[in-house]
C-alpha cells in the first residue's frame, strides 16, 4: 500500500483505505480493500503459523446461529402476547360459548334461525382451534423451535 496519496500527496497511515486530507481513495488500482479490523495484530515472529484473519461480523453471525439464549428487546412483547392469548380464549370459551349451550335456550333459538346455528357452531370450531394454535405457538416460542415464525404468520394471518 503506498505511503503516500496519488493524489495531493498527503501522508496516509498503515491500511487506510481514503485520504484524510482530499478524501479520495487510497487503495491502488487492482488492489484489494484492507478488512476493517479494531487493532492490528503484532507482528508475529518469523516462522510463526498465524491465523487466517475472519471479519468481526462473520463470526458474530456464527455465534448469533449456534446460541439463541434469552427474550429480549421487542421479543418481550411477542412473549407476553403469547403467555395472555390462551387465557382470553379459554376466557371466550368457558365464559360465553359453553355457559350458551349447557343453558338450553340455544335450542329453541337456532332451531328458528338455521344460519345461527352454522355460525356457532363455526365460531366454537375456530375457538379452539385457534386455542390449540396458540399452545403449539407458545411451545415453539419457548422452546426456541424454528417452526416458530411460518408458523405465527399463519396465525398473525388467520
Amino acid at each position: 500500500m503506498p505511503t503516500q496519496c496519488k493524489h495531493c500527496r498527503a501522508q496516509l497511515e498503515l491500511g487506510a483505505v481514503l485520504c484524510m486530507q482530499c478524501g479520495q481513495d487510497a487503495q491502488v488500482p487492482g488492489e484489494l480493500p484492507r478488512p476493517l479490523q479494531t487493532s492490528d495484530p503484532e507482528p508475529a515472529a518469523v516462522g510463526a503459523r498465524q491465523e487466517p484473519t475472519v471479519p468481526v461480523f462473520a463470526t458474530a453471525m456464527e455465534s448469533a446461529d449456534l446460541e439463541l439464549t434469552g427474550i429480549g428487546g421487542w421479543l418481550i412483547l411477542v412473549a407476553i402476547r403469547l403467555t395472555l392469548a390462551p387465557i382470553f380464549f379459554l376466557r371466550t370459551l368457558l365464559t360465553v360459548q359453553f355457559p350458551y349451550l349447557a343453558s338450553g335456550k340455544h335450542e329453541v333459538f337456532l332451531a328458528s334461525h338455521q344460519a345461527n346455528a352454522f355460525l356457532f357452531a363455526f365460531e366454537m370450531t375456530t375457538t379452539s382451534v385457534l386455542l390449540v394454535m396458540v399452545l403449539a405457538l407458545n411451545f415453539l416460542f419457548y422452546r426456541k423451535r424454528r417452526g416458530f415464525p411460518s408458523l405465527m404468520v399463519f396465525y398473525i394471518a388467520t
